[in-house]
């Protein structure tokens, strides 16, 4: 995402929060099961964050938001209409693992691994990449307490890193299309566990 100009971004930003509002005023995403952490009723996402707000998170949790993911809060919204249950406010910030913050509730289960968050890298090697946390808890289908170890995998590939705003513009584009959004970025086998493990090291 190096080679991207802030103007860039903002113009890609400002066709989402477009494309957006419009299947919000067409009534498709009221029939959709992502707005969970949205505030009201009025709009797709929360009200958009000032810079002042954005930088107290950022110190007071020693990481800096990646730019795609900072442009996005500031211009379209924090949290809302968004992949699986919905994007998950800044404020609402999961500690684990360290030096990410969770985007979105998952909670779905696939063959062994329990995916429970999608999580975006804001510090270190893979910063601006997502990943989704799964635990490896023998119980398929159990979310309690009992968690053994989290694994951390990319989307579709941990040799194709996917940033905030592709995520979020292929989830939209899904929806737009009328598609399946129900497996939207999930690991599509099992085999992204031995990466995944990597990962954790390099971030955690």
């Amino acid at each position: 995402m190096a080679d991207m100009t802030e103007e860039f971004l903002e113009n890609r930003i400002e066709e989402v929060r477009l494309v957006l509002q419009r299947l919000w005023d067409e009534g498709v995403l009221v029939r959709e099961p992502y707005k969970r952490f949205l505030g009201s009723e009025a709009r797709p996402l929360n009200p958009p964050l000032t810079e002042e707000q954005i930088v107290e998170f950022e110190s007071a949790n020693g990481i800096e938001l990646p730019e795609d993911y900072r442009l996005f809060l500031s211009i379209a919204g924090d949290g809302g209409a968004g992949p699986h249950r919905g994007l998950v406010p800044l404020s609402w910030r999961n500690p684990e693992p360290a030096n990410s913050i969770n985007l979105a509730e998952v909670r779905c289960s696939t063959e062994s691994v329990l995916w429970s968050w999608c999580h975006l890298v804001c510090k270190g090697k893979h910063k601006g990449n997502l990943i989704y946390v799964g635990d490896t808890a023998p119980q398929a289908g159990y979310f309690g307490d009992t968690a053994t170890e989290y694994t951390l995998v990319r989307p579709d590939s941990p040799w194709q890193p996917q940033d905030f705003i592709g995520w979020y513009e292929g989830w939209l584009r899904l929806v737009e299309s009328g598609g399946d959004t129900s497996s939207y970025g999930f690991p599509r086998d099992l085999d992204d566990l031995v990466p995944a493990c990597i990962i954790y090291q390099c971030i955690g």
